[in-house]
């Protein structure tokens, strides 16, 4: 009886000291291995998903900028863009009054500021004036100009018109909600023939009228020895059609401390619909043959154009970065980008651990493409 109780206090005696070692030591591989493997996993998810976001607004920015430019310089049904008349007063704001460039930019300067194709210099402050912007303008990225009917904008078309020397009203076939007409907002008429572009004092929603005049309520107004060429085309009574016809401006600025891509449509306020953009460049195809073919013989600066009405297709560049990485062993980025394109170094990135990528595309200009 002694011996059994004997053997059975050695068989409860439980597992050794070096046992324990063991079972220790396996279990801190395995949770080493086990904590290697949540990093990794937390990490390439990170990556991947800062890579996707930039993916994301890369293509978006992108698709928007090739539909904006694709349609410089649309008129409608209008062949002959010399058969158009603006109506408005010479003056006022240059973005917003001048109509004789479809596509129009302004080159950034290695210096700082900005020129245009007549060798002319901005500065900050003075592009800000120049394209009638809401903020200041980032220097190292270009401005781009574009001009034409809005194709977001529904076409109408005009039903009564009664127009004189000094003022017009013109009734539109239905009534229209939602147009996001304003006073001072510029139009476009057209019925084939001929067009006229003009400036509104006043719009009602609810009646569908449109009202403009030489009035000095709109800056620069309507100029009154142009108004007849709105009357003429309402005599005519070939159902003429009425668009509106903007000036749009991209160009980056800060907002907080992000660098973003704005659009500035008119004189409305600017919309910034991409953020992290740190560059944006771009190039213009144009056509320097003499007599012209037809067909882009160079891309050039901005400042390098010689008539932009030969320009025939645009190439753009962007430059996005991803928000300030949270992996402390993320890789420093002193990276050099060639945004534009051409074999230059358009910006030196500052020794962060964000990511950036490069976005480039070419547009041709479809109102101009034989």
């Amino acid at each position: 009886m002694k011996i059994n109780e004997k053997i059975n206090s050695r068989s409860d005696a439980g597992i050794t000291l070096v046992e324990l070692l063991i079972v220790l030591a396996l279990s801190l591989v395995l949770g080493t291995g086990i904590y290697q493997v949540f990093v990794g996993t937390t990490r390439s998810y990170s990556l991947n998903e800062e890579l996707a976001m930039l993916q994301e607004d890369g293509r978006m920015a992108m698709s928007f900028l090739r539909s904006e430019i694709r349609g410089a310089g649309y008129l409608g049904c209008l062949q002959d863009a010399g058969s158009t008349t603006v109506v408005l007063r010479p003056g006022g704001d240059f973005a917003f009054t001048d109509f004789d460039s479809a596509i129009f930019g302004l080159e950034a300067l290695d210096a700082g500021g900005w020129e245009d194709n007549s060798n002319t210099s901005y500065n900050q402050e003075e592009v800000k004036a120049l394209m009638n912007m809401d903020s200041d303008p980032l220097e190292g990225s270009d401005v781009l100009v574009v001009r034409g009917i809005r194709t977001d904008f529904p076409n109408m078309t005009v039903n009564t018109g009664h127009t004189s020397s000094v003022s017009a009203t013109l009734k539109l076939e239905q009534e229209k909600t939602g147009l996001d007409l304003e006073r001072g907002d510029v139009l476009f008429l057209s019925d084939c023939v001929s067009s006229a572009i003009f400036q509104i004092q006043n719009y009602s929603d609810n009646s569908g009228t449109i009202t403009y005049n030489t009035g000095s309520s709109v800056d620069p107004g309507n100029e009154p020895s142009r108004m007849g060429a709105v009357s003429d085309i309402i005599d005519r009574g070939q159902d003429p059609e009425i668009f509106q016809y903007v000036t749009t401006v991209f160009y980056l600025a800060d907002e907080d401390g992000e660098p973003m891509l704005f659009r500035k449509i008119g004189r409305h306020d600017a919309e910034a619909f991409v953020s992290g953009v740190e560059s944006f460049r771009v190039r213009y195809g144009e056509d320097t043959s003499t007599p012209s073919d037809g067909a882009v013989n160079a891309y050039v600066m901005a400042s390098d154009v010689a008539n932009w009405e030969n320009v025939l297709s645009v190439r753009i560049g962007l430059l996005l970065r991803s928000p300030e990485s949270r992996d402390p062993t993320a890789p420093v980025d002193e990276a050099e980008y060639d945004v534009s394109g051409d074999g230059t170094t358009d910006f030196t990135a500052p020794g962060d651990r964000r990511m950036r990528m490069v976005f480039s595309g070419t547009v041709g200009l479809r109102n101009r493409i034989r």
